[in-house]
């Protein structure tokens, strides 16, 4: 997988295990001007990662919690409710 940086937290990626680091690289691009003043070149920064081998194990972990988390948060919203009414 190789993103932009600016898109995914890489560092939340590798750090819970969800995908390790492969290579970072840098390539200039040509940016078309809208100002008639010329292209201009720019640098964009590639991360590439690599799956896990317990990307499968951590992500049904993360869904387990998640719908836990979401269950919690209805429950203390309908709570809420109740002590409103």
């Amino acid at each position: 997988m190789t993103c932009v940086s600016s898109d995914l937290p890489i560092c939340l990626l590798c750090r819970n295990n969800y995908a390790i680091f492969e290579e970072i690289r840098t390539k200039t691009i040509t940016v078309q001007a809208s100002n008639n003043r010329g292209d201009s070149k720019k640098a964009k920064l590639f991360i590439t990662l690599k799956r896990s081998p317990d990307f499968f194990e951590n992500m049904k972990k993360f869904n387990e919690i998640r719908e836990e988390n979401e269950q919690k948060a209805s429950k203390l919203q309908e709570e809420s409710k109740e002590k409103t009414e």
